[in-house]
């Protein structure tokens, strides 16, 4: 006698092959949904985290200019050397005009009434870095922030008129005039690990600043 025998009607209980696979469909179909509510929820956080930084970073490059531009031609003893803030005479080291990716702006900290060779500041576009060198602390260029996609800056004189069209610098006989600038700037988050790339984001950020001491 045996302990454990099937009755048909228990035989008939079971699953068959067909509702096995039938209900791995079902159950793969509802995994695929959650995997895929998942992936666009972790994509979202990613794209809000990356656009943070992104704009951190432009709003720390649009602040450390504007710094630097409202303070440039500081002339405490009214020199007349200084009425070209933004330099374009070769008096700095490494010094052209103005472009549309680099400009240097000239003060007097010393408050002896020339120009020095170390009194002058510049920013210069280094690949996708913004790099600042104060000549009179810096022996390198330093880097303000990375991750930039793109830098545009366009001067005006005192009515408002455009003096340069990007990617043209401009013209060495408009230095003087310059009155204001347009900064334009995109940026990325400065390191992207592969896993986030999904939420890259790139912001762009505009000021346009005045001379005070012009």
């Amino acid at each position: 006698m045996t302990l454990f025998q099937l009755t048909p009607a228990d035989r008939e209980k079971g699953f068959t092959l067909g509702e096995m696979l039938v209900a791995v469909a079902i159950l793969g179909l509802i995994m695929a949904g959650l995997l895929s509510i998942w992936m666009t929820g972790n994509t979202s956080y990613l794209t809000g985290i990356n656009q943070v930084q992104a704009q951190e970073n432009a709003r720390v490059a649009l602040d450390r200019i504007a710094r630097d531009i409202r303070g440039a031609g500081f002339n405490p003893r009214q020199a007349a050397a200084f009425n070209v803030p933004i330099v374009g005479s070769g008096v700095c080291p490494n010094n052209n005009v103005p472009t549309a990716t680099a400009f240097m702006v000239i003060n007097d900290n010393s408050a002896d009434g020339a120009i020095q060779n170390t009194e002058c500041i510049l920013y210069v576009l280094n690949g996708a870095n913004l790099d600042r060198q104060d000549f009179s602390v810096d022996a390198a260029p330093l880097t303000v922030i990375g991750g930039v996609q793109a830098l545009t800056l366009i001067y005006f004189d005192q009515a408002g008129t455009q003096l340069n069209f990007p990617p043209a610098a401009v013209p060495a006989a408009s230095v003087p005039l310059i009155r204001s600038i347009q900064i334009n700037i995109t940026t990325q988050p400065e390191t992207l690990p592969g896993s986030w790339q999904a939420g890259a984001v790139a912001v762009t950020m505009s000021d346009r600043i005045r001379l005070r001491n012009q």
